[in-house]
């Protein structure tokens, strides 16, 4: 149950703390006045995702958190999963800032995902926001009510499912990029052919362009480069330079510098300077020695040169790029020709897969069909009790053919299953789909049967409606009331409600109420007494002007719910 829910900030509300009580309360009060306010705050603490329009205007940051008493066995093993301490009561927190990234969660002091408070609150209540019973007239929201009520069970089966869905999908993707490429290569294999003949008729080399581009600037340079190694040697071996003398001078300095240490670096200059000047002079004797004119040389080298800058203008690309293209069309004609051998092992893999992957899917289903039959009947007894004594429901799967493996389209995200909900409300009528036959108010009740079964199954400590009453009067609204006074038996029930017979079985009632001060709206609370309650009550009755019958009305009403807490059976 909940115990406390404090809320600072947060639209209209500035500052309010809640202290719920055992048993069924009902919110009460005028439209605007901020009921779904506190239901929108409790559904923050239950996971909803927060954004930066609830921050009350003027304010950086709004704040929400909630006390629950722990009763389930389950969420102690989720806590002890995150390291979160167990304790006799579980407090969850909610900040929102103006940055939405700056938002988080805590739990019992500790951070926490959004994620990891959504796996603690599935155990903790059970919550019917607005248009929460539009749902019940979707398809898509079938599945995920039956794999609700099974959910341990359905998780694990899912699983399997999904990850042998990915191993099947990632191979049959191989399987298909392929076959596909195949194909294409199968259209341009004598080009490929030919261009692989033509490249390797060229014998091409790493570097053979840099190589001949050196050789031919060397030949058509030749008087030039032998006139300035010439030069430069001359200049190195001059008698009025020599090497010599640098090396004399070099051990002169060095033994000076046994006497004055700061000459250290001189003498390393002077080696420095006559090692260096002797390889210089000793590369230029050997590119002397080495340079030649041959004539037939260098037409071979400019033939040769031609025939690659041809290459490359046809290929549109540079050398080293040709050689990888190349071993690139040689790999690809090797995998078409041997595609027999790589295909046969893909195949091969997408078969197993496919099977795994079948019988996941049928497995999940059986047991979503099982727990479709068990639905049925639990449906049919709650509906009878709601007015809908002539219901009949009917959970309806779509059969799906698996006989081709290559075809993937038919297993989807959460399985292989399409469902219809097959309804027939009256005697004699044939059953037709759900979207399609129930009225506003049948919907509002289908809703609150299938709620009813979630929570006589799970237990939860609290639950939340807002509105889910909405469109029914009469007999039909205090049937409705009578099933949450029921439900409140199992946990705490907290209700927004305009009907005087929801508010009148309650055990507690909470006025909703704003007031303008100093210029600002404010949203507040007050639990009310009998007195209180007879009026507000009344007022739901009558309207705005409260008339005596509405009064006398109200007490009888109230005086009904303390002779009897909870009626079962009113024909």
């Amino acid at each position: 149950m909940l115990e406390k829910l404090v809320i600072k900030n947060f639209a209209i509300i500035a500052d309010a703390e809640v202290n719920f009580k055992e048993g069924m309360t009902v919110l009460t009060g005028e439209t605007g006045a901020g009921k779904s306010l506190i239901i929108d705050s409790i559904s923050l603490l239950l996971g909803s995702r927060a954004e930066s329009i609830y921050i009350r205007n003027g304010c950086d940051f709004a704040y929400i958190s909630g006390t629950f008493l722990l009763r389930e066995k389950k969420l102690e093993e989720i806590l002890s999963k995150y390291a979160i301490s167990i304790t006799e009561t579980i407090v969850i927190e909610r900040f929102i800032y103006q940055q939405n990234s700056k938002n988080n969660i805590k739990i019992n002091g500790v951070l926490v995902s959004l994620q990891i408070l959504k796996q603690v609150s599935f155990y903790l209540a059970d919550i019917h926001i607005q248009n929460d019973t539009v749902k019940i007239l979707s398809n898509d929201y079938y599945l995920e009510l039956i794999d609700r009520y099974d959910h341990e069970t359905i998780t694990t089966l899912s699983n399997n499912y999904q990850l042998a869905l990915f191993r099947y999908q990632s191979d049959l993707k191989k399987y298909q990029e392929i076959t596909k490429k195949n194909d294409d290569l199968a259209k341009d294999l004598d080009k490929l052919k030919y261009v692989i003949s033509e490249l390797k008729s060229f014998s091409l080399k790493e570097g053979e362009d840099k190589e001949l581009e050196r050789t031919i600037n060397g030949m058509k340079n030749f008087d030039k480069l032998f006139s300035h190694y010439q030069e430069a040697i001359g200049n190195l071996e001059n008698e009025y330079f020599s090497l010599n003398n640098l090396y004399n001078a070099y051990k002169e300095i060095n033994k000076a510098s046994e006497i004055d240490p700061e000459l250290n670096q001189l003498s390393e200059s002077a080696e420095s300077a006559y090692y260096s000047l002797e390889e210089v002079l000793k590369t230029l004797k050997n590119n002397l020695r080495s340079l030649e004119y041959d004539p037939k040389v260098l037409d071979q080298a400019l033939t040769r040169q031609n025939e690659l800058n041809s290459l490359e203008k046809k290929y549109r690309k540079s050398l080293p790029e040709l050689i990888i293209y190349l071993e690139e069309s040689e790999e690809q004609v090797s995998r078409f020709e041997n595609f027999d051998f790589y295909v046969a092992e893909l195949k091969a893999s997408v078969h197993k897969r496919y099977k795994d992957v079948s019988e996941n899917a049928k497995k999940l289903s059986m047991k979503r069909k099982e727990t479709a039959r068990l639905l049925e009947g639990m449906l049919k007894d709650e509906c009878r009790f709601l007015d809908l004594s002539n219901a009949l429901f009917k959970i309806q799967f779509n059969e799906v053919e698996l006989n081709d493996c290559f075809d993937g389209s038919k297993f989807q995200e959460h399985g292989i299953d399409s469902i219809d909900i097959l309804l027939s409300l009256n005697a004699g009528e044939g059953m037709k789909p759900l979207n399609k036959s129930a009225s506003g108010g049948e919907a509002a009740r289908i809703m609150m049967a299938f709620k009813a079964v979630f929570i006589k199954r799970f237990r939860f400590s609290l639950i939340v409606f807002d509105e889910i009453d909405q469109g029914l009067s009469g007999l039909q609204a205090l049937k409705m009331a009578l099933k949450m006074q029921e439900l409140s038996e199992y946990a705490m029930l907290i209700t927004i409600s305009h009907l005087p017979q929801v508010a009148s079985v309650a055990a507690h009632q909470i006025n909703i109420f704003k007031y303008e001060e100093k210029g600002r709206t404010f949203s507040n609370f007050s639990y009310l007494n009998e007195e209180d309650r007879i009026f507000e009550i009344a007022k739901m009755i009558s309207g705005e002007k409260v008339t005596p019958a509405a009064i006398n009305n109200a007490k009888e009403m109230l005086n009904w719910r303390k002779m009897t807490k909870k009626m079962s059976n009113l024909e």
